[in-house]
């Protein structure tokens, strides 16, 4: 993705768009899928006009763009959409750079030659459009040892993650998807290269304290125990649209802490589309997820 190409696009710095913002907004079916990856520089209109983000199609090199979309609402994949997703939203996003860096090692040089997406990874996605003047943003490829590849886009800060995709390695077991006649093989494929990567996953991403079914609410904030004597204040702001079926919401959460700088540093920004969906955050130094339901 050329995402050195300046072009000024008004979003407020104060919400980043996240992976279940993106789903809630299109439908795989609808978008015209591309062989390589391939920016959009389309501004949509998120909750008001002054946000906008940017587009852009996953590289899908071994398979067939009808195939993919012809397969795409197969009840197969559904519970493996999700376990994905909460991957994504709970274990990834709450990482930046330093993080990435230290799990996965330095980014590749260039790409590899032999990976796939899984056929249940949303080849559309999306972030924030916002570029300032001091732009850093910038695309990384990691190998996952010797199962897969994480890619990295980042957002304008250079640290924080916009986009985060995961890529299976192929081997000559592999089946590329050509027509709906190879679904079947290929979700196999995926199902068992998969495991692999969680199995990775598990052992090197940080470990993560689950506070539960947190209940928040928009008429004031509320407070949550962290342990170690510290403690989360989440404020939450309901967003409406006329197309949204259900209440989607963000969240700021903040250390309670009578330092200004701390509750500054601490500071993370989340939102919610649908219901039961958790959501990963750091503070403290530590990794936490909780899911919020919103009272």
């Amino acid at each position: 993705m050329d995402v050195d190409a300046k072009k000024k696009n008004y979003m407020s710095p104060k919400m980043p768009l996240d992976y279940q913002q993106i789903r809630a907004h299109f439908e795989y079916s609808k978008v015209a899928m591309k062989k390589h990856i391939a920016i959009s520089f389309v501004i949509l209109g998120i909750c008001s006009p002054i946000f906008g983000q940017i587009l852009l199609c996953l590289d899908t090199p071994q398979d067939n763009a009808t195939a993919l979309r012809e397969t795409w609402d197969r009840d197969e994949l559904k519970p493996l959409r999700a376990e994905y997703e909460e991957i994504i939203s709970t274990r990834i996003w709450p990482l930046k750079y330093g993080d990435v860096t230290n799990i996965f090692g330095s980014k590749l040089d260039k790409k590899p030659d032999h990976y796939a997406l899984p056929v249940f990874v949303p080849v559309m996605q999306g972030m924030s459009g916002l570029i300032p003047e001091d732009d850093k943003r910038h695309t990384d490829f990691y190998a996952v040892g010797d199962v897969g590849y994480f890619q990295v886009y980042y957002n304008w800060d250079g640290e924080t993650i916009g986009i985060a995709a995961f890529y299976l390695r192929t081997d000559d077991k592999f089946i590329p998807l050509q027509s709906t006649n190879d679904f079947a093989r290929r979700l196999d494929w995926d199902k068992a290269r998969f495991n692999s990567l969680k199995r990775w996953l598990d052992r090197h991403l940080p470990k993560l304290t689950d506070l539960g079914v947190v209940e928040v609410s928009s008429n004031e904030p509320n407070r949550i125990a962290l342990g170690n004597g510290k403690t989360c204040i989440i404020t939450t702001q309901i967003l409406t649209r006329p197309e949204m079926t259900n209440d989607w919401f963000s969240m700021e959460l903040t250390l309670d802490s009578t330092n200004v700088t701390e509750r500054m540093q601490s500071r993370n920004y989340k939102s919610v589309s649908q219901p039961g969906q958790s959501i990963g955050f750091t503070m403290d130094g530590r990794f936490f997820r909780l899911t919020p339901k919103l009272n």
